[in-house]
This record gives structure tokens, C-alpha cells and sequence, in this order.
């Protein structure tokens, strides 16, 4: 069930990522230097805490590879998306993709019991985001007078990524474990048997 959670994860953020990929349009309809930069940040930092996160399920709680597999998806998501816009947000995108993957890493390999829940909140504050920088995109658009972009595309991307997320949440709520109390006391972690 963990694998079939973390591709539907995966899946969901490479569309959240596309969709921001195609809202900074081809070459010749570049966003604004900074814009393109929030883009790039946003599109890496989430895509390497969400992917950093859940490696642990597919990773058996390596860290090192957690780190490795959080790291890439996030390098790939910020370099996508800020290769089209300029050197400065090719860049912001790649590092904040880099920090996002080993700060997901960390906190799924920490927290093992709570990475479901985590994906989901880290999914829907990238939904969030993502949403509103559309709209900052659009308002920037109306200002200069430049072409609009395509809304219906994403528009459906969007759509596509609620669905998925409403998908994980009724996977999340069915596969949830119920928690069993664990008694530990400070003398048996100590000693390493219990008293």
C-alpha cells in the first residue's frame, strides 16, 4: 500500500509541477525575472520536501537514499521550471529543490508514523501556493499587456491535482494504522531492556 501511496503522491506533484511549468510559457513569453524566480522556488522546495518525505516508504527508511531520491525530484522539478525564465530562477529553483529534498528526507525519516498526514499537508500547501501564484501570474499578465496564457490547460491540471488529492486522502483514511500505546520509561532505554 506505502508504494502505491508514494507513486500516487509522486504523480500528483509532477502535475501541480507541470502545470506551473506551463504557466511560465515557452521562451519567447517569459514571466518576469522575479516571478519566474517564486515560481522555480516553489515548484523545487515542495517538490523535494514531498518527495523527501515519502522516499523513507520506498527507501526502508534510509537516509541517505531518502536524501538522494528528495534531493532529485526537487533539483528536477526547480530546474524545469526555472530553465525557461533565466539563470537566477534556474538556479533559485535547483537549490531550494536541493534544501526541500534533504529537509523531507529528514523529517520522514524522523517521523516514520506521521508521513502520510505530512504528504498530504505538504501536497495541499503546494496546492495552495501553487494557486496563488496563477493568480499573481494572471494579474501580472493583465499589466503588461501580454499574451494570455492558456487557462483551460490549467485550469484541468488543477482539477486533475484535487482529485488526486482527494484520492490520497480516502487512501490515507483506509490504510491508517492505529496507534498502540507504547510504555518506555527512561531506565529501559537506557539499559535496552525494559523493567
Amino acid at each position: 500500500m506505502s508504494i502505491l501511496y508514494v507513486s500516487l503522491s509522486l504523480w500528483l506533484t509532477g502535475l501541480i509541477t507541470a502545470s506551473l511549468r506551463a504557466a511560465v510559457g515557452p521562451a519567447d513569453d517569459r514571466v518576469s525575472t522575479m516571478s519566474g524566480m517564486m515560481l522555480a522556488m516553489t515548484a523545487g522546495m515542495m517538490t523535494g520536501l514531498i518527495v523527501g518525505t515519502g522516499a523513507p516508504l520506498v527507501a526502508g527508511g534510509d537516509l541517505w537514499a531518502a536524501t538522494l531520491l528528495g534531493i532529485g525530484g526537487g533539483l528536477a522539478a526547480g530546474l524545469v521550471v526555472g530553465a525557461p525564465v533565466g539563470m537566477l530562477a534556474l538556479l533559485d529553483g535547483g537549490m531550494a529543490g536541493l534544501m526541500g529534498g534533504m529537509m523531507g528526507a529528514m523529517l520522514g525519516v524522523m517521523a516514520p508514523a506521521v508521513v502520510v498526514p505530512t504528504v498530504l499537508l505538504l501536497l495541499t500547501l503546494y496546492l495552495l501556493a501553487h494557486t496563488g501564484l496563477l493568480y499573481h501570474l494572471d494579474r501580472e499578465a493583465q499589466h503588461a499587456d501580454a499574451p494570455r496564457r492558456s487557462r483551460r490547460t490549467r485550469l484541468l491540471l488543477l482539477v486533475l491535482a484535487l482529485v488526486g488529492l482527494s484520492v490520497l486522502g480516502g487512501l490515507a483514511r483506509t490504510s491508517a494504522p492505529e496507534a498502540q500505546p507504547q510504555h518506555h520509561s527512561y531506565a529501559s532505554t537506557i539499559s535496552g531492556s525494559p523493567m
